[in-house]
């Protein structure tokens, strides 16, 4: 029964060494997302966004897709446009 309880805490510890480090990271980027629609509410597939950090003047540009929608990842923090 020892045995078992010593492998069990050696293993925890050796988890919690190669990924405790992870649990404790913080995010330093943000997303946005959205959708893309005409005044009907009809979606509109392929047009070009662009989100800019206002104070790095950083661009990042997507398009929509079928349905429309866009999704801007990995965006360094700051006021965008």
């Amino acid at each position: 029964m020892k045995s078992h309880y010593k492998f069990g805490v050696i293993f925890l510890l050796t988890v919690m060494a190669l990924f405790g480090s992870q649990a404790f990271s913080q995010e330093t980027t943000g997303s946005i997302s959205g959708s893309v629609m005409d005044q009907s509410g009809a979606v509109i597939p392929d047009v070009t966004i662009t989100v800019t950090n206002q104070e790095t003047s950083q661009k990042y540009t997507t398009l929509t897709g079928e349905l429309g929608s866009y999704m801007a990842l990995e965006l360094r923090p700051g006021r965008v446009l």
